[in-house]
């Protein structure tokens, strides 16, 4: 017998198991309605159980849609809904009854209304998987309904309600808690208290422990389902026939409505961001089946020890068979070194890319820390790349590879500039420093027409040929510089005219002008070598920027609003010595 066998056996016993629980110990407590909800209930768990059994695997949408550990698929879905449900006729009972019935009762039901609704959105958007006791604080939190559950039951002896919130919350216990650990083959912390004897090691009875999640997330739906059911029956034999038919109609309006949400923000609401609120990108991979379309930066300038997010927006064109990952490095330049990463699996590991629906857009979040010692003021580029690795799939092994180890997805189209052919620029991020700029030795105020302003320099009075000298700059910005400029710097011998070039990139092309953002406060130390065609003398240095593809100077204004000769502003007079 096989594993895929076995693994449908249990299921069915589980099932059958709980079928009977509710035939032969809470059938009689339901009304005719909540009979056949529960009958209906467990008939969508069980197919979506035989449905999961068949595409198992599989990478396609199918595949996902039914695959127990698909976050945001169908059975999150769909035990979001019933908990949402469960809530919201807590609530109702509480605010209907609450009125001839002593001010405790509507206490109880509203305190279960907040834990289930609570539950309700924590299913669907997974809250507890940031805190690292979450285990701990739900089995307290159980514990604690249970006990208030009890206690009310021995002042208003209601057995009713008393069995269908036990067992229910015993069952998704069990399955949320314990069936999740044991599944996942990770022990069972309470605390710091880990219980070892409840760890499954790869396999039980033949079946991958991973395999289990099936059984897991069945149960945790049809315990939160018990629930539900009995809630409502509870409700409805409190209310008259056209209470009743307003209330469901309120809850079927309540479970529509969270479907509709659900796959507006899952399928819909990315492609008007990505539209709306985006950077238009025209990436394309694969000869266009996979297309980046739009991007978005969290910050235009940053400081070393910042935290910032890149969204960026990816489209199929055709359906997928493959799970793609991404990698956004933050990389130095002119020297190309990465100083931060981040790597995530294209649909952020809860929608893969071999489950995308053709032209619809996938939102995708790489979040990066710089480091606290980053040097700077300098840009960084920030680049994408799409690469390749094994299905992360929870069966065994669940392998997690190295983005090196990948296979490269060549990159077919751009309007980005590329670095690589799997690799593209997106952004271009200034980083400054906090620290402060000391005061210019030499004050100056020359303002050039792409909004920044050299407002001291510091120049070495004497230059020997064959040795380097720093010439330093302050600069100050009142707007973003939007063009790549580079200095010149010329010795003009005063006497016969001659000029001898020195030109340079500004911050040696760590931090181009067309990244010089607003508020830009900066000293600049360029080194300044003379080469052994320059004759020993006096020359006057003059100073300005330009733009290198067509030439033409950027226009320069001295204090007094008035223009610069030539756009070049004298430093001063500097010896050169043999």
């Amino acid at each position: 017998m096989n594993a895929e066998i076995r693994l449908a056996l249990i299921f069915l016993f589980v099932v059958a198991i709980y079928a009977a629980a509710i035939r032969y110990v809470l059938w009689r407590f339901l009304t005719p309605f909540t009979q056949k909800l529960i009958i209906i209930l467990t008939a969508i768990e069980t197919i979506w159980g035989f449905i999961h059994l068949l595409t198992a695997g599989d990478r396609t949408f199918l595949g996902w849609f039914f695959h127990p550990s698909s976050e945001h698929a169908s059975m999150a879905m769909m035990n979001s809904g019933v908990l949402l449900l469960v809530g919201l006729t807590s609530f109702i009972v509480g605010f209907r009854r609450g009125v001839t019935h002593p001010v405790r009762h509507r206490v109880y039901w509203w305190f279960f209304a907040a834990i289930f609704f609570y539950l309700w959105l924590d299913e669907y958007y997974s809250f507890h998987e940031t805190h690292e006791l979450w285990r701990t604080l739900a089995n307290v939190a159980g514990i604690g309904m249970v006990l208030v559950a009890i206690i009310k039951y021995g002042l208003d002896r209601e057995l009713d309600m008393l069995l269908f919130l036990v067992i229910g919350l015993g069952i998704i216990g069990f399955a949320g808690i314990w069936l999740d650990a044991f599944s996942n083959e990770a022990p069972m912390d309470i605390g710091s208290y880990e219980f070892d004897l409840f760890v499954c090691n790869s396999k039980i009875v033949g079946v991958y422990c991973q395999r289990l999640g099936i059984v897991e997330e069945f149960l945790e739906t049809a315990g939160a389902s018990l629930i539900l059911v009995g809630f409502v029956s509870y409700m409805q034999k409190g209310l008259s026939a056209p209470q009743w038919r307003s209330v469901k109609r309120l809850l079927a309006g309540a479970a529509t409505l969270w479907g509709v949400w659900v796959a507006v923000t899952l399928w819909l609401v990315p492609s008007a961001q990505a539209e709306i609120m985006a950077q238009d990108v025209k990436v394309n991979y694969l000869d266009g089946r996979l297309a980046m379309i739009g991007s978005d930066i969290s910050t235009s300038v940053a400081k070393p020890g910042d935290e910032f997010d890149v969204t960026m927006y990816f489209r199929s064109n055709q359906f997928l068979s493959e799970n793609y990952f991404l990698s956004v490095h933050l990389l130095s330049h002119p020297e190309v070194n990465s100083v931060a990463q981040a790597d995530i699996q294209l649909g952020q590991w809860v929608y893969p890319s071999s489950a995308w629906i053709p032209g619809l857009a996938v939102k995708n979040v790489a979040h990066l820390k710089l480091p606290d010692d980053l040097p700077a003021p300098r840009s960084y580029w920030v680049t994408v790349r799409v690469w390749e690795g094994p299905f992360l799939d929870p069966g065994p092994g669940m392998p997690i590879v190295d983005p090196a180890e990948g296979e490269k997805v060549v990159i077919t189209e751009a309007d980005h500039q590329l670095i690589s052919e799997d690799t593209v620029i997106l952004y271009s991020l200034p980083v400054l420093s906090d620290a402060e700029v000391p005061a210019p030795t030499t004050a100056a105020d020359y303002n050039f027409s792409d909004g920044f302003t050299l407002y001291g320099y510091d120049l070495p009075p004497t230059l020997r040929v064959g040795e380097t000298a720093p010439l330093k700059l302050w600069w100050k910005t009142n707007q973003n510089v939007d063009r790549d400029l580079t200095y010149f710097i010329h010795l003009v011998d005063p006497d016969t005219q001659e000029t001898y070039a020195l030109d340079q990139k500004p911050f040696g092309e760590a931090l181009p002008t067309a990244d010089w953002p607003e508020g830009l406060n900066a000293v600049d130390e360029r080194p300044v070598t003379i080469s052994a065609d320059v004759p020993p003398g006096d020359y006057q240095v003059f100073i300005g920027t330009y733009e290198i593809v067509s030439g033409i100077r950027s226009t320069v204004t001295d204090q007094d609003g008035q223009h610069v000769p030539n756009d070049a502003i004298n430093l001063g007079t500097v010896t050169v010595e043999s």
